[in-house]
């Protein structure tokens, strides 16, 4: 985790939090505002800045632009929802299926998986059909790049 990780604790334990970071990526900047900070400030703004907004902040004023955080929030869930909806077909794969996929990321041959998992390469290959038409995908090159596109990870070892 890094910092944002800690914006939940603090608040939870009665702090007021402002964020202090060099990022511009607003799903991250939203996330924190989502788990309770009271303010994002980039740390490129001067000192001045950053004092007045800790000010106001201990005195109990409101820093952040209701229609900021509001926009904030709406990103962060369609964020949310287009990444759900792109994970959707990567979750209808079996174990099996998921780790031939993961075995195709890392560079794998059919036979390579097969010779790896104890099968036939002719199963090996039913089961990457049976991945390609579940992503919607006609190669495995796509299929590789559809996973890498969206972040799909497994864990998965098998099964």
């Amino acid at each position: 985790g890094d910092g944002a990780d800690l914006v939940a604790p603090l608040v939870g334990a009665g702090t007021r939090v402002i964020v202090i970071s060099g990022t511009s990526d607003r799903e991250r900047i939203a996330t924190c505002i989502e788990s309770g900070a009271w303010c994002f400030h980039s740390k490129s703004l001067p000192l001045e800045e950053l004092l007045v907004t800790i000010r106001r902040v201990a005195a109990g004023e409101q820093v952040l632009a209701d229609s900021t955080r509001h926009e904030l929030l709406s990103g962060l869930r369609r964020v949310r929802a287009a990444r759900r909806h792109n994970l959707a077909p990567f979750e209808s794969l079996t174990n099996r299926e998921s780790f031939v996929l993961a075995e195709l990321i890392d560079g794998k041959s059919a036979a390579g998986i097969a010779a790896s998992a104890y099968v036939s390469e002719a199963t090996v290959r039913t089961q990457i059909r049976a991945v390609l038409t579940k992503l919607g995908v006609t190669s495995q090159l796509a299929a590789v790049a559809a996973a890498r596109r969206i972040g799909w990870r497994t864990g998965e070892s098998g099964g």
